[in-house]
C-alpha cells in the first residue's frame, strides 16, 4: 500500500501517527525519511505525521540522531522504541512525558512535549536480534527484494540527487542539541 494511501486511512482514525525507524535499516529503503531523501515519497507526506521515532534500539546512533534532526526540521513530535524481538528487551527505550494517563501521553506527543529515554542496543545484541528475527523476514524476501529492486531502478533512471527542499540538515542538528 502506498504511503499516501495509508496516511489517508489514518486521517480517518483517532490516533497518533509516528514513523518508525525513519532513516531505514542498514541502508535499506524501509524508512520514511530515507525514501523522502531518495525522492520516492514527497516531503509533504512527512508533514502529515505527528511524530518520528528518534530513538530505536535496533538502529545506529548516527541514524537515531538523523531521525531527531528530521523530526525537528519537519516540526514533528518524538517517540522511541526498543525494536525488541525478545521479551527481555521491551521497555529499554520509552517515550516519556509528564502526563498521568495514556491520553495525556498521546496528546503530549502531538503537542511536541514528549521525550525519549533509554538504552540503545550494543552491536552484538543488534546482530543477535537480527538473527532471531531473520526466520520471520525470510518468508517476505521475494516481495521485499522486488520493492528494493524497483526503487533502485527508479533512482538510477533519475540520475540526480534528491530535491533541495528535502535537506534540513543544518537546522535539525541545532534543534536536536537543544533538546538533549
Amino acid at each position: 500500500m502506498p504511503t499516501s494511501r495509508l496516511l489517508d486511512l489514518l486521517e480517518e482514525e483517532n490516533c497518533v501517527v509516528s514513523a518508525a525507524h525513519p532513516m531505514g535499516y542498514l541502508g535499506s529503503n524501509k524508512g520514511l525519511e530515507v525514501c523522502i531523501r531518495k525522492d520516492y515519497i514527497p516531503v509533504s507526506e512527512a508533514k502529515r505525521l505527528d511524530a518520528f521515532e528518534v530513538m530505536s534500539g535496533g538502529i545506529s546512533r548516527r541514524s537515531n540522531i538523523a531521525a531527531c534532526e528530521s523530526a525537528s526540521g519537519y516540526g514533528l513530535g518524538v517517540t522511541g522504541g526498543t525494536d525488541g524481538h525478545l521479551l527481555r528487551e521491551l521497555g529499554n527505550i520509552v517515550t516519556v512525558s509528564d502526563a498521568s494517563d495514556l491520553d495525556g501521553l498521546l496528546d503530549s506527543i502531538v503537542k511536541k512535549r514528549s521525550g525519549v529515554i533509554g538504552k540503545e542496543k550494543s552491536l552484538a545484541t543488534k546482530a543477535f536480534m537480527g538473527l532471531v528475527s531473520l526466520t520471520e523476514f525470510c518468508r517476505h524476501t521475494p516481495s521485499v527484494g522486488f520493492v528494493q529492486l524497483e526503487q533502485t531502478v527508479m533512482n538510477i533512471k533519475r540520475h540526480r540527487n534528491p530535491p533541495e527542499d528535502n535537506n534540513f540538515r543544518a537546522d535539525r542538528r541545532q534543534a536536536c542539541r537543544k533538546r538533549s
